[in-house]
């Protein structure tokens, strides 16, 4: 085993596979920032492009997109408040509230920071733990995906801890979404209109943009604000520059929460999305 992981390493830590991964963890972080274009979404693109490549560089190529991505969406969910990812919607929440105070540098470098903690302990937990959980994970069947939804929806209980009525109702709302689109088991259309865009399904980027970014919109135009940060906050943040520290500044925490993230997205059909959200 540790033969083939060397021969990896040395073949990933090549001078073109280093650019290769380079280029496409950058590609990635502008295809998260912009609101609509996920990290699914930018992979899918750039498929074609690694037809001519050698297969070894075509994969790094499209992983480090993928990565890029996962965490360029939490650019736009902190200066703007609506997340470039599905996600990075928790994010926006802590996020853009520290861009309002003036700490918007802030909460980038310790996003940055966060998600390079998750990816290097997501990694060594693929390396090392792949082989036995694949086959741990063939044996999910019908009743433990049902009790997989039944445990996303009763999230929604300890995020609207304040109001359970309002999270019942959002989560009814979310449910009576996600039946739009094609019956899977009849193959029936359900609440499509006759509208073949919707044969598919509502799909969740168009959904996340219209929920976060209108209501942004609209809370601005409300504000009648010319600036999302006031003067005194943003001269508080000048004169502050990031350091080696700010890597290890919540190591407790990277680390926890890298361990909940794997644990979460090795259950068959979860991912960063309910992760992000415990």
């Amino acid at each position: 085993m540790w033969e083939h992981i060397l021969m990896g390493m040395g073949v990933a830590l090549r001078w073109n596979n280093l650019l290769i991964s380079a280029g496409g963890v950058a590609l990635g972080i502008c295809v998260g920032a912009l609101p609509g274009l996920s990290a699914s979404m930018g992979v899918a693109v750039l498929i074609p492009v690694t037809y001519g490549m050698n297969p070894v560089s075509g994969l790094i190529m499209l992983a480090s997109v993928y990565v890029g991505a996962t965490y360029g969406g939490s650019i736009s969910a902190v200066l703007i408040n609506t997340p470039g990812t599905p996600a990075n919607v928790a994010t926006s929440w802590d996020g853009h509230a520290m861009t309002q105070k003036g700490q918007g540098k802030e909460a980038l470098t310790e996003s940055v920071v966060a998600s390079t903690w998750g990816g290097l302990l997501s990694a060594f937990a693929l390396l090392f733990l792949a082989p036995p959980l694949a086959n741990f994970s063939l044996r999910f069947g019908p009743q433990e995906n049902a009790l997989l939804g039944v445990f996303g929806l009763s999230i929604i209980a300890s995020l609207c801890s304040k109001s359970l009525l309002k999270g019942l109702l959002g989560g009814l709302l979310g449910l009576l979404i996600g039946t739009v689109g094609m019956d899977p088991q009849a193959g029936f259309p359900r609440y499509t209109f006759d509208v073949m865009n919707l044969m598919t399904g509502i799909p969740l980027v168009p959904a996340l943009i219209g929920l976060y970014s209108i209501a942004q919109v609209l809370q601005l135009t409300i504000e009648r604000s010319k600036f999302i940060v006031n003067e005194e906050a943003l001269a508080a943040m000048k004169g502050k520059r990031s350091s080696l520290f700010d890597l290890v500044r919540h190591v407790r925490i990277y680390i926890v929460s890298g361990i909940i993230g794997i644990i979460v997205g090795i259950i068959p059909g979860a991912g960063a999305n309910i992760a992000s959200f415990l």
